[in-house]
């Protein structure tokens, strides 16, 4: 799973390899947090893109029926539109979302690692906010395929106008390559087919390094795991507890947000 690298970082605010709560999880496929739909997996182990705000965490159990998000390997242009799905919460001082947001926005401004997005719709104020760290952004082509494009990294209190500060993934594809394996990128997905057994499974002695025991692709150490349903995000989450700088935060279970 792809999130922002300050969701995992020590007292001291320096993002480490490492999680950094008692219990951290990633819900993925819940487009209502009131429900029991999709899955909840513990994050067991990260590793982060030295240089750039982003991090990589592996989950255990494995989810193999909800499709990952394709990464884009392009630079993005200023002007291109993005769009920005989450839970976070939805206005200063207000609480975090139960049910699924989501909004337009606009590539102002790039640099080599980190984009300036700003909202557009449904308001110019639309920005993401606190509980947002590591929400992607992304785009929709008219064939409804989803990919990444840069993930929530800080910005000003919401909601505003003007721009929030978003981590390229562009700028990190071969680290990631390299973590997660090039061949399991960006490839087409197929849900997992159920093998019959003759005997319960045995429960994994090592979840760091456990495959997938439905997965139909090699055992990996890492598998990326950002899904979109119905051309949109529907879950993803990581989590730190401390929220002390202006870095965009998230909490156990949510993914990002913006108003609206």
């Amino acid at each position: 799973m792809i999130t922002a690298g300050h969701c995992f970082k020590d007292s001291a605010g320096r993002h480490v390899s490492r999680t950094v709560a008692a219990r951290t999880t990633a819900t993925v496929g819940r487009a209502d947090l009131r429900t029991r739909t999709g899955h909840v997996s513990t994050v067991v182990a990260v590793r982060q893109a030295g240089g750039s705000d982003v991090s990589l965490a592996r989950i255990d159990p494995p989810i193999t029926d909800i499709a990952p998000i394709h990464l884009r390997g392009k630079a993005p242009t200023v002007g291109m539109t993005l769009r920005l799905a989450g839970f976070g919460d939805t206005g200063r001082n207000k609480p975090t979302a139960k049910t699924l947001q989501t909004g337009t926005f606009e590539v102002v401004s790039r640099s080599t690692k980190v984009l300036g997005i700003s909202g557009r719709k449904p308001r110019t104020t639309t920005s993401a906010c606190e509980h947002d760290s590591g929400g992607p952004y992304f785009t929709v082509d008219a064939a409804g395929k989803a990919e990444l494009v840069a993930v929530v990294s800080k910005g000003p209190s919401c909601p505003h106008v003007g721009a929030d500060s978003a981590a390229r993934v562009d700028a990190v594809a071969g680290w990631i390559a390299s973590t997660v394996g090039k061949s399991h990128l960006n490839q087409p997905f197929a849900t997992a087919t159920p093998r019959a057994r003759s005997s319960p499974p045995r429960a994994s002695r090592s979840p760091v390094t456990a495959a997938a025991p439905q997965d139909p692709a090699p055992a990996t150490p890492w598998k990326l795991a950002l899904p979109v349903t119905a051309s949109l995000l529907t879950g993803a989450a990581v989590i730190a507890l401390q929220r002390r700088t202006r870095h965009r935060r998230r909490v156990v279970r949510r993914v990002r947000s913006h108003r609206g």
